[in-house]
């Protein structure tokens, strides 16, 4: 319905009034050369999706300008079937679309759609393009590398110092898939006995870069040591090797504290984990073989150098002997030379020592005879006034012994008489008595005495109990 509103004018022309549904239709027409079926390739952040559970089931996103996230458009894809090849090309990536906090960079297929009742243009999201995808990947691979090479992680582990002998090894990859199984039937079917431990993880998928990087981690807290790091893969198309060309898994990668073997299941593809590796080898097995080969190399090395040492050591001890031989020679004639004429000389001296020593045995034996009988009538001269001497002493020693000993027993006999007297019975027995209060202390003291308390006279044949009446000053005070 058009309405005209009234004018002062009656030369203007009347402005009509339009409904909102009107002006929706004037707008989609002035944007129907632009709603047309061409499909655009949108590079984009996709930000904030979300899936509706509704009965309609559609999912939503926001699409973001790659360099400024503030310029944004709603995108909307309807079908459901659409959605989940949308969601697996992304898991293919090693993207989670569905994630709220995902924030990831992608190439589209699209359409523009309009919403009618919101009068708002969109972006009809078709699939994700894979040409688009893997140009992408190509970019960011360039740039992972740039930021390695500026970081100096790219020869940094082929740099560590290679083991001599690479026995223990830890294996980064699926538990139980063919990758693991091939590298375990290379190394346990050798004849050297190495030791595998197995850090499990995803190698491709959502989960794939997070659980790479926990592997490394628990490699790095693992208290066995390691002599090799190997990473492990099968086989599988490009999209597949999405994690091993993660900037975050090939710092792990290059920073890790031993050398590590890529062995990722491709013959031309190379990785950026196979770029900052000590080695990359194209699968599995050939990374288990390298390990062989190393080994077997040693081993080889060893043999000769033994067979080597054996001939040297061999033609050494030959020219030692026969020097050895002909040293034994010479010392034999110069120590018969020697002992013979030290014989002579020691015969000569025999005979000069024996002359002499019989003709000192004799002035020896002709002093001891003179000092035998000097000594002889010294000590029968000394041993006579000895005796004189000890007789007289002892007739002193007798006689003095005898006097001492008589006054002794007097001294005693006084000391025995001198008890007696002071024995306390016989104090009693000549009047005399001793006096206790009701304490049962000695009364020495009128002082110590009070007027009617009882006191206990002690005399010779028993104890006389009395009471106080007053007490007295003695005569003498």
């Amino acid at each position: 319905m058009t309405m005209s509103l009234p004018s002062t004018h009656s030369t203007e022309t009347p402005q009509p009034i339009l409904s909102i549904g009107m002006l929706s239709q004037r707008i989609r027409r002035q944007l129907a050369p632009m709603l047309t079926k061409q499909t655009y390739l949108l590079q984009a952040q996709w930000i904030k999706p979300q899936a509706n559970k509704g009965q309609k089931g559609f999912f939503s996103v926001t699409l973001a300008d790659t360099d400024n996230p503030n310029m944004a458009i709603d995108a909307m894809i309807w079908e459901p079937a659409v959605i989940r090849k949308v969601l697996e090309q992304g898991q293919q990536f090693g993207h989670d679309l569905l994630s709220r906090d995902s924030r990831v960079e992608v190439v589209v297929e699209a359409t523009l759609g309009f919403w009618a009742n919101k009068n708002t243009i969109y972006v009809l999201i078709h699939q994700l393009s894979t040409i688009g995808m893997l140009g992408l990947r190509q970019q960011q691979r360039e740039a992972a590398l740039r930021t390695l090479k500026e970081e100096g992680l790219l020869t940094r582990n082929a740099s560590l110092p290679w083991p001599r002998f690479p026995l223990r090894i830890g294996i980064i990859g699926k538990q139980g898939s063919d990758a693991v199984h091939d590298i375990l039937n290379v190394l346990h079917s050798s004849p050297y006995r190495f030791e595998t431990t197995i850090f499990h993880t995803a190698v491709q998928g959502v989960g794939a870069i997070p659980g790479l990087l926990k592997a490394f981690h628990d490699v790095a807290a693992h208290t066995t040591p390691l002599d090799v790091i190997v990473m492990s893969r099968g086989g599988g198309n490009e999209i597949d090797l999405v994690a091993f060309d993660n900037l975050d898994v090939a710092r792990a990668v290059a920073t890790a504290s031993k050398p590590v073997l890529t062995g990722l299941g491709h013959h031309l593809d190379r990785s950026i984990c196979d770029e900052v590796a000590a080695k990359a080898l194209s699968t599995p097995t050939a990374a288990g073989q390298y390990l062989v080969s190393h080994l077997d190399r040693i081993r080889e090395c060893l043999f000769t150098t033994h067979a080597t040492l054996h001939a040297h050591t061999r033609h050494t001890l030959l020219e030692w002997t026969h020097a050895l031989t002909l040293t034994r020679h010479a010392l034999w004639e110069r120590a018969r030379t020697t002992i013979e004429a030290h014989a002579t000389a020691s015969h000569h001296a025999h005979e000069r020592f024996q002359r002499a020593l019989r003709d000192r045995l004799e002035a020896s034996y002709q002093q001891r005879r003179t000092l035998r009988y000097s000594l002889t009538a010294s000590l029968t001269q000394a041993l006579s006034q000895l005796s004189m001497g000890y007789a007289f002493t002892l007739v002193r020693l007798h006689t003095a012994g005898l006097s001492r000993v008589d006054t002794l027993k007097g001294a005693i006999t006084a000391f025995v008489q001198a008890l007696t007297l002071s024995d306390p019975q016989h104090l009693l027995a000549r009047g005399y008595a001793y006096v206790l209060d009701n304490h049962g202390r000695m009364v020495t003291s009128r002082r110590t005495v009070i007027a009617g308390e009882q006191l206990h006279i002690h005399v010779q044949d028993g104890r006389i109990t009395a009471t106080t009446l007053h007490t007295e000053p003695s005569h003498e005070q």
